[in-house]
């Protein structure tokens, strides 16, 4: 009701308890409950004896109170019906009965009066009532919207009502739909779809009139959020802790808590504040209880109790998912589940859905708490979610379709808790199964095993077991890390030597305790075949298995002590504080990702060691990069933001420039004694340097660190499976009559459509390079608005 010029100080007002409709009792009536709580205020004044002044008022309240009282049987769920045995009474129905029917046909005047004369008697001009939550059970706020419309219709009670507006209109509609009854709706509104919509339109106009009458427009407040208030009024928010005088503003607190939690970029705490701000007062009161003012640091669950319900609701296991081991498990089947893998997968909350985003922001914070005692959590995301979001151009949601992502998962080994190489080594043999692919994402292909092939001597000295048989104990080690067999039919073997591989193998080996990092690295470096089916179904979480070791690579103990020794020492440095939020990781990944069909199309003319050394400067150059914007150093002069193409140069200026940044991952990244071996130490000498500087007491012996001993001289000496080259440069063309043969030439070189479609132009250009001469920007544009992506493929728009 509105409030008039006559009552607009609180000394006027009488201010009756708060009503939540939902406490009532089965019986109870919102109508009786308000006469009742009108009645206690006046019996309070005659309870104080003095009352000459307003007896007569007293004495009209009482005869009113009693007409009132007549009318009140006819509400719902109260007094007796007509069937009732007294009603035969000839003299009952001609009496009271007659009364009853008049009381109730004057119930709102009476109430009227009653409020009128209760006002006089308590020397106030209004009531002032408040309703809660009418909007959360659908029984009750019905009768509590039929109450207003029927009887609070005198501007002598301000009535304050909150709730979600739109569920009072369901409320209105369901009521609406129930009015038209059954069998007319059965008769004539399923007859056909006019008919439907007439009804529904019957329906619009109704609600809108009653919401009209009841909720009058210029009457409702909507409450902004505090994201909102802040934006647009300027609005400050504070906080203060239970044991500290001063208070904090809210902005300020959040990118505390966000900070604290692995977020740092300015960007991304502002995604965090905006949707955690859009969330309800109650919720962000709880969030900032639980994750500023509480005590129980330790505590996981406490950090995202206030968002529990919302995940719980998505039947999202979060309790299994505080497990390190689990965790990256229980996010993929969420994301799969949702559909969301591409999109989510950094797990930012910029959803519509306030559900999923506090899912993602729930996985977040766990991440966040996991990751400073858990080293192997960044490569086992990268194994599962990462590979998961690169292969997707190759897969579908739809299970009607044999690449569905769900088959995807389960024959990979995704959805299990399994050794990270095998998860690797499957998905690979999943995705050549899937479409008969000779060149895998981060592989090169091999010749086969010399110990199987008949071929010449030359040939022979040229495959990887040959060449490794006739290194150095720890190159021998190393050298088999990144090895991947792929068992095709007629037991046909497909060699590829993978950075995705040896990241697998690294994660794998950080899982280990101290007792059995020698047994697992000696597992690491035994190749072992991942079966390609004929029938990609085949493949399931049973029959996802390697296989027996390929070859034996003949381990040398002192050399496996000395690598054991170093990795222990390696994974040590990683144990602080300093954390990082999985967006970041997921960044790195998607960088690396492509510059890595770049380095093998740029690069055919180079040996194997040459290409390893570009893949692995180039994780460390992705890490640097990312790593540095999220630390919010992304302006530093000098740093190049290109991705590692056909030479380690770009890495080499950026170590450069970050001169005393504390990029704590990029170091101990760069610092992994399996990793950094397979760099070229005669490239340049600012990364030897950058390597050593950040190795600490983990470096492995120096000869790894020369020409002649680093891994590089000697992958130099594998054979690779070369990509046949262009003799003469193509015409790069999306005019009509050549863009066909545009296409086939992008396709059957197996370039990176995506990259060309939606990456930069420089991207397209560069990927397009190896194949076309000189691009022209509009012709590029042109081909972009032409042509359309289907299953990782470029084809001409229907």
């Amino acid at each position: 009701m509105s409030l008039t010029e006559e009552y607009k100080t609180k000394e006027d007002v009488a201010i009756l308890p708060i009503i939540d409709p939902t406490l009532f009792e089965e019986k109870g009536h919102l109508f009786l409950l308000i006469i009742t709580l009108i009645d206690d205020q006046v019996s309070k004044v005659k309870d104080q004896g003095d009352i000459e002044d307003v007896q007569g008022y007293i004495d009209k309240y009482d005869e009113v109170k009693a007409q009132l009282a007549q009318g009140l049987p006819t509400l719902d769920s109260e007094g007796m019906t007509y069937t009732e045995p007294q009603w035969h009474e000839d003299e009952y129905m001609m009496v009271r009965g007659m009364e009853s029917v008049r009381s109730a046909f004057y119930l709102e005047l009476h109430f009227h009066q009653l409020v009128y004369y209760a006002l006089r008697i308590i020397k106030k001009k209004a009531f002032m009532l408040f309703l809660d939550d009418i909007d959360v059970d659908f029984r009750r706020g019905w009768m509590v919207l039929e109450t207003l419309r029927k009887f609070l219709t005198t501007q002598q009670i301000i009535i304050v009502l909150s709730g979600n507006f739109k569920l009072y209109q369901k409320n209105v509609r369901k009521q609406q739909w129930k009015n038209f009854g059954e069998s007319l709706l059965i008769n004539e509104r399923d007859k056909n779809y006019e008919g439907r919509r007439s009804y529904e339109k019957l329906v619009d106009e109704i609600e809108g009139q009653y919401l009209q009458k009841v909720l009058k427009s210029e009457n409702r407040v909507f409450l902004y959020t505090m994201q909102d208030n802040i934006v647009l009024n300027g609005d400050k928010y504070f906080v203060i802790k239970h044991n500290e005088d001063e208070s904090k503003g809210l902005e300020s607190v959040y990118r505390n808590i966000f900070d604290a939690n692995g977020i740092h970029g300015q960007a991304e705490i502002r995604i965090f504040s905006n949707f955690l701000m859009s969330t309800s007062i109650r919720t962000q009161v709880h969030f900032l209880k639980t994750t500023y003012a509480s005590d129980e640091e330790d505590n996981i669950l406490s950090r995202i109790s206030a968002l529990a319900s919302r995940i719980y609701a998505q039947n999202v296991d979060i309790e299994m998912a505080t497990s390190a081991e689990r965790y990256n498990v229980i996010l993929l089947r969420y994301l799969v589940n949702q559909r969301i893998i591409e999109e989510a997968y950094q797990l930012l909350p910029t959803f519509d859905s306030t559900d999923t985003n506090s899912v993602l922001t729930g996985f977040t914070f766990i991440f966040a708490k996991l990751y400073p005692t858990s080293p192997f959590l960044p490569f086992d995301y990268w194994g599962r979610i990462c590979l998961a979001r690169n292969n997707m151009h190759f897969l579908s949601y739809d299970n009607n379709q044999k690449n569905y992502v769900i088959n995807y998962c389960k024959g990979a080994g995704l959805f299990q808790s399994r050794d990270l190489k095998s998860i690797v080594g499957n998905s690979m043999a999943y995705i050549t199964s899937l479409l008969s692919l000779q060149r895998l994402d981060g592989a090169i292909p091999l010749m086969g095993f010399g110990f199987r092939s008949k071929g010449r001597n030359e040939e022979n000295d040229k495959r990887i077991d040959k060449v490794l048989e006739n290194a150095t104990g720890l190159q021998r080690i190393l050298g088999y890390l990144p090895l991947v067999t792929l068992m095709g039919n007629n037991n046909a073997r497909m060699l590829h030597y993978s950075i995705y591989y040896l990241i697998a193998n690294i994660g794998q080996i950080l899982k280990a305790d101290d007792d059995n990092i020698r047994l697992t690295i000696r597992a690491a470096c035994t190749p072992v075949s991942y079966q390609v089916l004929p029938d990609v179904n085949q493949m399931s979480e049973s029959t996802s298995q390697d296989s027996e070791p390929e070859v034996d690579p003949k381990i040398d103990d002192d050399a496996l002590t000395k690598l054991s020794d170093a990795f222990k020492n390696w994974r040590k440095q990683f144990y602080d504080k300093f954390s990082y939020a999985p967006y970041m990781f997921g960044r790195i990944s998607t960088r690396f990702y492509f510059s890595l069909a770049n380095i093998v199309q740029n690069n055919s003319d180079k040996n194997l060691g040459e290409i390893f050394n570009l893949f692995v400067a180039s994780l460390i150059n992705s890490c640097l990069i990312e790593e540095m914007k999220e630390v919010g150093q992304s302006r530093l002069p000098g740093i190049n933001y290109n991705n590692v193409s056909t030479s380690t140069l770009v890495l080499a200026n950026n170590i450069h420039n970050i001169s005393d940044i504390n990029l704590s991952f990029t170091k101990w990244i760069a610092s992994c004694p399996l990793l950094y071996p397979f760099l070229s130490p005669s490239n340049h000498y600012d990364i030897k340097n950058f390597i050593i500087a950040s190795c600490d007491s983990n470096k492995l012996p120096d000869e790894l660190f020369t020409e002649e001993g680093c891994l590089v001289h000697v992958l130099d000496k594998i054979a690779w499976n070369k990509p046949k080259k262009s003799i003469e440069k193509n015409k790069f063309s999306a005019n009509t009559n050549y863009i066909d043969e545009t296409i086939r030439l992008i396709n059957e070189n197996e370039l990176d459509g995506n990259r060309i479609l939606n990456g930069t132009v420089h991207d397209a250009k560069e990927t397009l390079s190896p194949i076309f001469g000189n691009v022209n920007s509009n012709s590029l544009k042109i081909f972009k608005e032409k042509c359309r992506l289907v299953d990782g493929k470029i084809t001409l728009n229907n």
